[in-house]
């Protein structure tokens, strides 16, 4: 089948394909279909496969140009795609068909296409690799998070001090931003020895009793967690309702032995070292690969598909309906655009350095992880049994090459690291 194809470019990379094909050929295969209807058709007064021509074009005409067609038009749009090398990315929109007998066949095909681009400056980026040694007092700093677990909590009458733990209740009377919507909050946990709690409640709270009630403004953060506290100042009226004291049992052997399989507390202690800095090197090697995919993509800025950030953006709002959360679409829409404009371009880097490298992840390889996650699965006790889906897999293993790549061909200075903010508790 011959075909001629015209193509225009149209933005968001979707290509308007006018295709058409011959008359001859249109009239070759109507003849090929209605050959074959021939072929099987029992009609009164023939046998099989012997029925003139025109009595079963008349008795299936119909039926031979539908079969005819389904087989015309996919055929027709499969070879205009394959010809001018196009990578469609979803399905085709098709109009403006016209299929009649001694005619040429036309129709237009809207498609999205796989961005073409050539990517640059992916080779010897500039990175920081945050390092930090574990010392001593980071490892006994750990040790003491284990015996705060470990603690015996009681209620207590005494008058509060630095170390407890109370339950509050408070009520908002004045939030700077008008920002948070609840007025009371009953029974609130509040562990004077986390250092996420508010310091004005560590500063104010010390020498209260039971029932006692003060008035205590609060600073929040701006990258606190809650969009409603960030960077808002909150006025609570806060009345102690429990004071519990914490009873911490002695840092010795018998403590070690408590938390798990460990001989003795030296035996804690060194492996809470050991894993402390293959924590480490795992965020350090995290922020190494945002850092290269950062730069990657301020580099390499090009249009995404459409067609792909739409569907993204609809995804994101069904998951916010279906939980019941009270959204203004557009805004939302707005909000996570440039996150699927950035993950969409990402990809298309990671597969296009893949390509140009030769980055290939072997089918052993795939089966291999995928055996080890299911054997994972089957020892772990939180029952989860998802299955896991070989294409994901192969993804995110290829990205983890290109990661590696990335990082082995970048220019990488040694810096301190950078600790995170303190995240203030509400």
């Amino acid at each position: 089948m011959k075909t001629q194809v015209k193509i225009t470019e149209k933005p968001g990379w979707v290509r308007q394909l006018d295709i058409e094909v011959p008359a001859e050929d249109v009239d070759s295969m109507l003849a090929g279909t209605a050959d074959k209807y021939r072929t099987n058709a029992e009609i009164p007064g023939f046998r099989k496969g012997k029925a003139p021509m025109e009595m079963v074009r008349a008795r299936y005409g119909q039926a031979i140009r539908q079969d005819t067609l389904e087989e015309l038009l996919p055929g027709a749009y499969e070879q205009a795609v394959k010809e001018h090398k196009l990578f469609p990315l979803g399905d085709p929109t098709i109009s403006e068909v016209v299929f009649e007998p001694k005619k040429p066949f036309t129709c237009t095909v809207e498609i999205t296409v796989r961005p073409d681009v050539e990517i640059k400056d992916y080779k010897g980026l500039k990175l920081k690799r945050q390092v930090f040694e574990v010392t001593d007092e980071d490892v006994n700093r750990q040790v003491e998070r284990f015996r705060e677990v470990k603690a015996e909590l009681v209620n207590v009458t005494r008058p509060v001090q630095k170390g407890d733990v109370l339950i509050c209740d408070l009520q908002k009377i004045h939030d700077s931003l008008n920002r948070i919507k609840e007025s009371n909050f009953a029974g609130q946990f509040v562990d004077l020895t986390d250092e996420r709690c508010a310091p004005e409640f560590l500063r104010d709270l010390p020498g209260m009793k039971i029932g006692e009630g003060k008035e205590i403004e609060t600073i929040y953060p701006p990258d606190h967690p809650k969009e409603e506290f960030a960077g808002n100042t909150v006025l609570y009226r806060v009345w102690v309702k429990e004071i519990k004291q914490k009873n911490l049992p002695p840092v010795d052997d018998e403590f070690a032995k408590s938390l798990g399989a460990f001989k003795d507390l030296a035996d804690l202690k060194e492996k809470v070292k050991a894993d402390m800095e293959r924590g480490i090197r795992r965020e350090q090697m995290r922020d190494l690969q945002d850092q290269a995919r950062k730069l990657v993509v301020e580099a390499n800025q090009f249009e995404i598909p459409t067609m792909l950030i739409e569907g993204y953006l609809d995804s994101v709002t069904r998951r916010f309906k279906k939980i019941g959360e009270d959204l203004e679409e557009d805004k939302v829409r707005a909000e996570f655009r440039p996150v699927a404009e950035e993950q969409f371009r990402w990809d298309f880097i990671m597969h296009e350095v893949a390509d140009r490298e030769k980055i290939k992840v072997d089918e052993t390889e795939v089966d291999a992880a995928r055996k080890f996650i299911e054997h994972q699965q089957a020892q772990s006790d939180k029952g989860n049994k998802e299955k896991v889906d070989p294409d994901k897999l192969r993804t995110d293993m290829l990205e983890q090459k290109v990661f590696e790549y990335l990082i082995e061909n970048a220019a990488t200075e040694d810096v301190p690291r950078v600790l995170n903010p303190k995240i203030i508790k509400p």
